[in-house]
């Protein structure tokens, strides 16, 4: 009997370059009909709870959770760190007084490792430690022209 087994195959062209590698997984015919097989009503209920709950857990619509717990907890963690970016994006567009896009696109090649993009974050970041922003600086400048 065959057990199930990961197989790599690499494909060359003419020139003997490596073009790509290609992952395939190689079941047994048990195996293939253990996926095929009818729940049972009982079964069924279970797992459609289980979904259910996973769903609630994870935060994901419930079609999501029923395809099981790594594609529930995949779509978590991505939907996470796009939350995580936009808030970030907020904070710096309110900082730096620019659109939210221009942010958005900042921190989006930030995370990509853009180190220019990191760069100007810092300084962003750091003109809020000292107390200063771009309306700040504007409002003491206009302040000073006035008593002038």
């Amino acid at each position: 009997m065959v057990k199930a087994a990961d197989a790599a195959v690499s494909v060359s062209d003419d020139q003997g370059k490596e073009t790509k590698t290609i992952k395939t997984n190689i079941k047994s015919k048990k195996e293939k009909k253990k996926k095929e097989r009818v729940l049972s009503k009982a079964q069924a209920e279970y797992e459609a709870k289980k979904a259910a709950r996973r769903a609630v857990i994870f935060k994901v619509p419930v079609d999501l959770a029923k395809l099981g717990h790594e594609a529930a907890s995949k779509a978590a963690h991505e939907s996470r760190i796009t939350r995580e970016l936009e808030k970030r994006a907020r904070r710096t567009s309110r900082l730096a007084s620019i659109p939210l896009e221009t942010a958005r696109d900042l921190h989006e090649r930030a995370l990509a490792g853009a180190a220019e993009a990191q760069a100007r974050i810092r300084e962003i970041r750091a003109m809020q430690k000292t107390g200063e922003s771009k309306q700040e600086r504007g409002s003491e400048r206009s302040k000073e022209e006035s008593s002038l």
